[in-house]
């Protein structure tokens, strides 16, 4: 995967170069991340390794436990502009990409997870509403009761 040099303040640009020195430097600085463009050639960089063909569990959990689930919600609910689209549609493949392995157990550990799924049950964006939807089915394959409260 291409190295990233930036356009201006914040915005990565691919140019040829190692993909894991890319990730590193995005998983350090996407929670500063505040210019549109910036956030989703991030977003690219991240979602290119959970589905590219170097993809692993252990890129998975680095991307974990550098960025908590909570900042994708974050930016989720953020108006970014003319990007807001695009950036609404590349988070949530990402946190489908990351969640995905994710057991219901784990995820009813996560207060703050539950409670950002149930929010997004009530967004006013189809693609953040089929997010939640999509980890609402794996509580529903275990705990109704708990499914019942969202």
């Amino acid at each position: 995967m291409p190295a990233a040099t930036t356009t201006n303040d914040q915005s990565p640009v691919t140019n040829g170069g190692s993909g894991v020195a890319q990730l590193d430097h995005i998983l350090a600085s996407f929670t500063t991340l505040t210019d549109p463009l910036a956030i989703n050639d991030a977003l690219l960089v991240i979602e290119y390794s959970l589905q590219g063909p170097q993809t692993t569990a252990q890129t998975t959990q680095k991307i974990l436990s550098s960025i908590p689930l909570g900042h994708f919600f974050t930016v989720l609910q953020q108006d970014h502009g003319y990007d807001t689209e695009q950036i609404i549609h590349r988070t949530c493949h990402i946190l489908e990409l990351l969640l995905k392995d994710q057991a219901y157990p784990t995820l009813v550990q996560d207060e703050f997870l539950v409670a950002a799924l149930g929010q997004a049950l009530d967004s006013p964006s189809p693609r953040v509403r089929a997010l939640g939807l999509s980890q609402v089915d794996k509580v529903s394959e275990e705990d109704l009761p708990v499914l019942r409260a969202l």
